[in-house]
């Protein structure tokens, strides 16, 4: 089978109805993207009685209970439907088990045979090939966040190996020691038999004996951390709770490696847990490290559910990792594995714990249906028309660029709009009452805060999440520390944003930010940035207190360039459009012709003949749609062939269920010329950089020095 096949989706939620009996709702989605299809059947099992299935009996009494005629014939008519869209009969099934039903955790779903199939002598376990494969799948109750999944590429792993001193004083868990060397070996044998393109890097972490908590966190905070956490120790499931035996001085906690997990900025998009018991002992239970781990809000887990042998854990991890490069589905990738150990009495315990709704660890970044150079010399292209000289009447201007900088583009310093939001929502901070959902707006957060407390407290809360999310404390005010964050950012070896579009040679920059890290990146670059912002308000309106520009004497310039903020900026606290009632205030006075009135005849004219390309965006941010509302609106043909939008929408796992139809939504919504990068604004900054350097790199060249005099400015 092609890894290219589209699966179409079936999610079996289990509800409790009264004592054995429960319940299956079936819900349908055809790889065609067609409507949800959804039904219910009734089922029984006996949770408790099935701990006492023998081995050799465990598939047949689990089918015939779980499969009886009714459930057995929907789940057969799902499949057809599968088929008949693809040609293949291929279905991803997501076995979500609700509250009620607790007990089920513990059935060894993964040995179910193929319905299908009646002859039970024969070959029929269900989720062991490529055509249904098979995920439990796990909302966090804690982390209700967007899964942040990155760009198709290597991949890197921390791999921990822990062989503790002091294993033989819990002899009622027959613990031997580690190999080590053996274990460690095994885990890069795994991932170099990697197929496709891409790689993984592993990095080890097996001093040889015990391996401290601490150490590991600490290693996974580096950088930009690491994709996969590989961890190899003994567990054991205790009365009170998992235990993990990693660390000489006794067993941690697994509740401990959950809340260093949880507390980590950057997760690891899948954890594999290689110790005994790290599912729970002889079946899965909710006490147990996986599923706690898929709670706390990673991606993907797997955890075995009982002891598996060094063999059958040495091949499915050999065909595991193969088969997660090819594609990145982690969730084939299980079922493949999987089906290369079905000959071992152990082939189920691998078990895979998922929050993925298309199962994927990666995504594919770049520009959707365009070819790999023809954007890029676009942008490229009308940046460089930009910095010439407007031409006489009655000659037109060429179509130019103009870049409209979105909140999202501080992601490396502060994350993003929805991560702010969320987190200061948070019980533990400003207890957000309001529906979840609304909890990823910040503006209607920010209009609580500011309710709830007063004016100066939305600032003193995003002061808080900055120090929390760079771990330091600092006296000075938020916007003079991102300010100084942003220094430092700039001066390290990383791609940054502001200092790229510094670099590039603009005369005119429209911004969302309230920050100035443009205009500071600006004056690194030898550049006098003029300031201006949004006359959205009376208030501002008043030219006494906020004089308008005068063009008889300023006009913008590449080395003169002019920075408009829409929604205000810190230096003018009057200007910033922040809570929900500002953002009605801003969309009712914005097109009035006294705020209309204060905007310069230059950029005015940039939009009516230039290109808008939009970085820091997401689509459903709320600056994004008024911003391409209002800019659309003033230009009088938007469809017009010199008309070019770039955005840049992150694929983000858990919010769109079908990747290529939320694209191709999107693409009609906005319309216009617009080209969609579909990945992340530091995605987007990283290709946008390695592109301009290579075809224009006198824009890059050295700076001046410090005391040289600035090309065109005023003296």
């Amino acid at each position: 089978m092609n890894i290219s096949t589209k699966y179409s989706d079936l999610e079996l939620v289990l509800n409790k109805r009264e004592s054995s009996s429960y319940s299956a709702v079936f819900r349908f989605h055809s790889a065609d993207d067609a409507a949800e299809q959804r039904s219910e059947r009734a089922f029984s099992l006996d949770a408790s009685g099935a701990r006492g299935w023998s081995p050799g009996d465990y598939a047949k009494n689990l089918g015939d209970a779980f499969f009886n005629t009714e459930l057995k014939g929907e789940f057969n008519r799902y499949r057809s439907l599968a088929l008949a869209v693809s040609g293949e009969a291929v279905l991803k099934v997501r076995i979500s088990i609700e509250s009620s039903a607790q007990e089920l955790h513990a059935i060894r779903w993964e040995t179910l045979r193929d319905p299908a199939v009646e002859d039970p002598a024969e070959d029929a376990l269900l989720f062991t090939g490529e055509k249904t494969i098979v995920s439990r799948f796990l909302a966090s109750s804690y982390d209700s966040q967007p899964i942040r999944l990155r760009a198709q590429g290597d991949l890197s792993a921390l791999i921990v190996v822990a062989n503790p001193k002091g294993l033989d004083e819990f002899p009622q868990y027959d613990l031997a020691p580690v190999n080590v060397d053996e274990q460690l070996n095994a885990a890069k044998a795994a991932m170099s038999a990697t197929a496709g393109s891409a790689s993984i890097t592993g990095d080890p972490l097996a001093p040889g004996g015990g391996v401290p908590l601490t150490a590991i966190i600490d290693q996974l905070r580096k950088g930009r951390g690491y994709d996969i956490l590989y961890l190899v120790c003994h567990g054991a499931l205790t009365k009170d709770g998992p235990l993990l035996f990693l660390d000489d001085n006794a067993p941690v906690p697994g509740a401990d490696l959950v809340t260093r997990i949880r507390e980590l900025n950057h997760r690891p998009r899948l954890i594999v847990l290689a110790s005994c018991e790290s599912a729970g002992k002889g079946g899965v239970g909710l006490a147990a490290i996986g599923p706690k781990l898929a709670d706390a809000g990673i991606p993907a887990v797997i955890a075995m559910q009982g002891n598996i042998t060094m063999d059958s854990a040495r091949e499915f991890m050999k065909v595991f990792f193969t088969a997660l490069m090819s594609d990145g589905q982690i969730d084939r990738a299980v079922s493949l594995a999987r089906g290369a150990i079905r000959d071992r009495q152990d082939y189920w315990k691998p078990v895979l714990f998922m929050r993925l709704l298309n199962g994927r660890i990666w995504y594919s970044k770049g520009f959707e249906d365009s070819g790999q150079d023809t954007p890029w010399k676009t942008i490229l292209q009308r940046i460089k028309l930009a910095s010439l000289p407007p031409p006489q009447p009655p000659l037109k201007p060429s179509p130019a660029c103009i870049p409209v900088i979105g909140p999202d583009i501080l992601e490396p310093l502060w994350g993003t709009t929805r991560e702010i939001s969320y987190w200061l929502a948070d019980p533990e901070r400003y207890n957000f009452p309001l529906e979840e959902h609304l909890s990823e707006d910040l503006p209607v957060v920010a209009q609580y805060i500011k309710n709830d407390r007063d004016d100066d407290e939305f600032d003193i809360g995003l002061g808080a999440w900055l120090q929390h999310r760079l771990r330091t404390d600092f006296d000075a005010n938020v916007w003079e520390y991102l300010a100084a964050a942003g220094r430092a950012r700039r001066a390290s070896d990383v791609e940054d944003a502001h200092e790229l579009l510094a670099a590039l040679p603009l005369p005119v920059y429209f911004t969302a930010c309230q920050d100035l890290l443009l205009e500071d990146a600006l004056l690194e670059a030898r550049r006098q940035p003029r300031s201006d912002f949004a006359r959205w308000s009376k208030d501002l309106q008043n030219e006494a207190a906020f004089p308008r520009v005068d063009e008889t004497l300023y006009k913008p310039s590449v080395a003169e360039p002019y920075v408009f903020h829409l929604f205000g900026y810190a230096a003018v606290p009057e200007s910033r459009v922040v809570t929900e009632d500002d953002f009605t205030d801003y969309m009712l006075g914005i097109n009035r012709q006294e705020s209309l009135a204060f905007t310069p005849s230059f950029v005015n004219s940039a939009l009516t003949s230039g290109a808008l390309l939009f970085l820091g965006f997401h689509f459903k941010d709320r600056a994004f749609q008024i911003v391409l509302r209002n800019t659309l609106s003033r230009i009088a043909n938007p469809k017009k062939k010199s008309m070019w939008v770039g955005a840049q929408i992150p694929p983000e796992a858990d919010r769109y269920r079908r990747v290529r139809a939320a694209r191709t939504y999107i693409e009609k919504t906005i319309g216009a010329e617009l080209k969609i990068y579909w990945g992340s604004s530091q995605d987007f900054i990283e290709d946008f950089g390695r592109n301009a350097r290579r075809e224009f790199p006198a824009w890059f060249a050295p700076k001046p020095p410090a005391d040289a005099p600035v090309p065109g400015a005023s003296q």
